[in-house]
């Protein structure tokens, strides 16, 4: 396509791009820190359907932030069905020299977090279908549990290759248990990402990481809003 324009509309094309760069950017909402101000505690929780990569994302935000930033970072499991991602996530926590902890009750859970004290919790919980309720209900009462303890963000983790279809119901069903910001793994599964934008949109959430990979603790980056736009960009063949 390039060699088979004019220099007048190469220079439009790149004109049209940057302003179609430019509108997608504006509309995606990014907020990609997680750590709280010095001197202050908070806890950071994944939810999302089974495969999403919770844990392995979960890990390499403690990578990041205590390995990197220095951050005092405790972790805690509250996956009570997948026993080998609990033991996963304690691996992780022993490598990187983390207390960790795995409540198996809201009221212990509560209990934890009061006792904690770290600056930045991290808590990976089991995998939920759409259509599980029940799961979902008893996912609740643990955030219930940790509203009098401590400042709690959800981060609603979903991977980049789920169908359309599925994402707008998995987002209906903890848009009812409330999510504050998304994480997008799997990026390396997966070339477009169009849609993910439109129910961020939708749902007025803003992305805070990236992930396009397994290792731990590379494979991590911070939303941005221009690189999210670009990666429309180069998926539709703009470039």
């Amino acid at each position: 396509l390039d060699h088979s324009l004019s220099a007048l509309e190469k220079k439009e094309y790149r004109n049209v791009e940057q302003r179609t760069l430019k509108n997608l950017a504006e509309i995606i909402r990014t907020v990609p820190d997680i750590a709280p101000p010095g001197g202050e505690c908070r806890a950071v929780m994944l939810l999302g359907p089974t495969g999403s990569g919770k844990t392995t994302s979960l890990a390499k935000l403690a990578a990041r932030y205590h390995i990197f930033e220095s951050r005092d970072v405790s972790l805690y499991s509250l996956d009570h069905y997948r026993l080998a991602a609990t033991e996963q996530l304690k691996t992780y926590a022993s490598v990187m020299g983390l207390p960790f902890f795995a409540p198996l009750s809201p009221q212990e859970f509560a209990e934890y977090l009061r006792r904690d004290g770290a600056e930045l919790m991290l808590i990976d919980t089991s995998g939920i279908g759409y259509r599980d309720q029940d799961r979902l209900a008893q996912l609740q009462e643990y955030i219930e549990a940790s509203k009098t303890e401590v400042r709690l963000e959800k981060h609603l983790v979903l991977a980049a290759n789920t169908s359309p279809v599925a994402l707008e119901k998995i987002l209906l069903a903890y848009d009812r248990i409330g999510f504050d910001k998304l994480i997008l793994t799997k990026l390396d599964e997966s070339d477009f990402i169009g849609a993910f934008i439109e129910v961020a949109d939708k749902y007025n959430r803003p992305f805070s990481f990236l992930m396009n990979g397994q290792d731990v603790p590379g494979d991590i980056a911070v939303a941005e809003s221009e690189g999210l736009a670009r990666m429309i960009l180069e998926a539709t063949g703009s470039r």
